[in-house]
């Protein structure tokens, strides 16, 4: 097996499954919904916390609720001070 082929399999395992997302995430959906906004300015209220060193974002690959496939998505979280 060449090289490339041992990653290109490893790339095609880990690509397909979703990921646990830790306690405390949660995406700009779930935070429009709690602050009772639009998505567009929780994003942007979301980004803003991210660039001041308030919020933590990571991506997730998380399973789509219509389709099933696996896709990256950002989640948000306070930082702890």
């Amino acid at each position: 097996m060449k090289n490339n082929d041992l990653l290109k399999n490893i790339l095609m395992a880990s690509a397909n499954k979703p990921e646990t997302v830790p306690s405390g995430f949660k995406t700009c959906a779930q935070y429009a919904d709690e602050w009772k906004l639009r998505a567009s300015r929780t994003r942007a209220l979301l980004n803003a916390g991210v660039r001041e060193g308030i919020v933590e974002a990571r991506n997730f690959r998380i399973a789509s609720v219509l389709g099933g496939r696996v896709y990256p998505v950002p989640h948000f979280r306070h930082k702890k001070a």
